[in-house]
């Protein structure tokens, strides 16, 4: 990934609106190889995913009836965390910059651990990062 000022690949048609606004201000502001680019295009299509996760979330709400009618937790909550973690995945693969860097970086065991010990950032991280991008605030 470099920061220099290349031609912006389009996003793929089948992007929502959630994931096309990612990749619009992604690529804004970096260029990849096409290994990234796959990988950038994953990103927004699971960003696309967690929005109709919380679409209908909010729609159903946290808890549904049961086979019995008994409430019980919606499953969506289960894999939205599982979307989640994928988009984590997925940011730290594509090795974005976090606050007060110029350029990101893969960070191994070792320095995620060393990391969580340091004082957290004021945007949050990648993932705040990449919600502020997806909002254009980035």
């Amino acid at each position: 990934m470099t920061d220099t000022k290349l031609p912006r690949k389009r996003p793929p048609d089948d992007l929502a609106k959630a994931g096309t606004a990612l990749w619009n201000s992604i690529t804004r502001q970096y260029a990849f190889d096409a290994a990234e680019y796959v990988l950038l295009h994953m990103l927004c299509r699971t960003v696309d995913v967690l929005e109709r996760i919380n679409a209908d979330l909010a729609e159903m709400g946290v808890t549904v009836a049961g086979s019995t009618g008994q409430p019980r937790t919606n499953p969506l909550l289960a894999e939205q965390r599982e979307q989640i973690k994928i988009a984590d995945q997925l940011v730290q693969s594509l090795a974005l910059p976090v606050e007060g860097e110029s350029h990101g970086q893969r960070r191994s065991g070792a320095a995620k651990a060393a990391a969580k010990t340091r004082k957290p950032p004021k945007m949050g991280g990648r993932v705040s990062r990449i919600a502020e991008m997806q909002r254009g605030i980035g």
